[in-house]
This record gives C-alpha cells, sequence and structure tokens, in this order.
C-alpha cells in the first residue's frame, strides 16, 4: 500500500466490503486446517471496540503480545493486524514457547506481559 489518502480509503472500502460478508462466504475463503485466521478477522473486524475502532486513530501506538505456541489465537492473527494496519504504529512481539497468557505449562506469563510493556513504553517515549 501506498501511504497515501487514496490509497488509505480504497483501503478502508476493501475493508469495509470484507467486515460486511456474511459468514457463509467467510467459511468458504477462510484456510480449512488452523485455527481459521481469516474467519477470526472477520469476527473482530465486526466487534465496534475492537480492529474497527483503532483503524480511525492511526496515531496511537498498539503493541500485540503473542505466544508462538498459543492454542486459543494462532500467532498469525498478531502478524494480521500488522498487515492490514499498514498506517499504524504497531509493535509485534512474538514470544517463542508461551502460550495464550506469555507463560508456559510451568509458570504464568506475568512477568513477561509486565516487562515487554516497560520496554514497549520506553522504546515509544524515549527518543
Amino acid at each position: 500500500l501506498k501511504k497515501d489518502s487514496a490509497s488509505w480509503d480504497n483501503f478502508n472500502k476493501e475493508v469495509e466490503a470484507f467486515e460486511n460478508m456474511e459468514y457463509e462466504e467467510i467459511i468458504k475463503i477462510n484456510r480449512p486446517h488452523g485455527d481459521g485466521s481469516l474467519l477470526r478477522l472477520w469476527q473482530e473486524i465486526r466487534l465496534k471496540d475492537n480492529w474497527k475502532y483503532f483503524r480511525k486513530f492511526t496515531r496511537l501506538p498498539i503493541l500485540i503480545l503473542h505466544g508462538t505456541d498459543d492454542c486459543e489465537v494462532h500467532p498469525v492473527q498478531a502478524r494480521l493486524w500488522n498487515q492490514l494496519l499498514p498506517y499504524h504504529n504497531i509493535k509485534v512481539v512474538e514470544k517463542y514457547g508461551c502460550n495464550h497468557f506469555l507463560g508456559n505449562d510451568n509458570e504464568t506469563g506475568s512477568e513477561t506481559v509486565g516487562a515487554e510493556i516497560l520496554k514497549w513504553l520506553e522504546d515509544l517515549l524515549l527518543p
């Protein structure tokens, strides 16, 4: 995508067309294997307070933390946000061996989450 207003407007029209698709249409084009990232993205776009909301605020910095062993949301979902919001300041951090809560079988992910948020804020606020 070019970073100009006409490209952004065209991109938004494509997203709106995708958003307005019916469930049956999405199922036909969704990957038959895996957790169905396209289906999940379609569901998130339809949430007023989620992806669609963030799309309006291009200057809003976004941090996405994702575990590579997440069984609830496939890691490709985090990459999709990054790709489909090309004008936004998004940082995607994938933590190897971590689950949905950035932990593993032996520990919670609270320390990892806290450390990543602090690092992101530091990088964001300090030149």
